[in-house]
């Protein structure tokens, strides 16, 4: 009897566990659901809410952010609203590439920036997260961003 009992709360403790990678979203959904949190992090000027959807690796136009805290200061400080026009990832594998235009308005020092900058790049990579702090599950990370046509020295 004992044993059936363990072996019962077993399945249920592993059932429990299983349950986020059976019914988990596709990825399509994922990367659109990364890419929206992250925005909304940012327009509301929470920096931890946008900086765990970067990759440890990120780079602007092909440069490394290393300077996180920087990065984090520039969220909270700037509230940056940004707006994704197009958010039709093409998924390839682990990596996943968004082409649209971008609304973007942020507050640099005492400036005010307002400007669409057409044809930028975000692409996302899937890397190993966590849930509930011990299960691991797919995570779409943004790993680079290139928009050409807008410049800003980032701190």
């Amino acid at each position: 009897m004992r044993k059936w009992v363990i072996a019962s709360v077993g399945l249920v403790v592993a059932a429990i566990l299983a349950a986020p990678l059976v019914f988990l979203p596709s990825d399509h959904d994922l990367v659109v659901e990364a890419l929206d949190e992250a925005v909304v992090a940012g327009r509301e000027g929470r920096p931890g809410g946008v900086m765990e959807h970067l990759s440890r690796s990120i780079r602007y136009n092909n440069v490394p952010l290393e300077d996180r805290a920087a990065v984090a200061e520039f969220i909270r400080t700037g509230k940056p609203d940004v707006e994704v026009l197009h958010k039709e990832p093409s998924i390839q594998g682990d990596s996943a590439t968004i082409f649209s235009p971008v609304r973007v308005d942020f507050r640099y020092g005492p400036l005010q920036v307002s400007q669409t900058v057409e044809d930028v790049r975000f692409e996302f990579r899937k890397e190993t997260g966590t849930r509930w702090l011990v299960v691991p599950v797919p995570k779409w990370r943004l790993v680079s961003i290139e928009a050409s046509s807008f410049e800003i020295s980032m701190p």
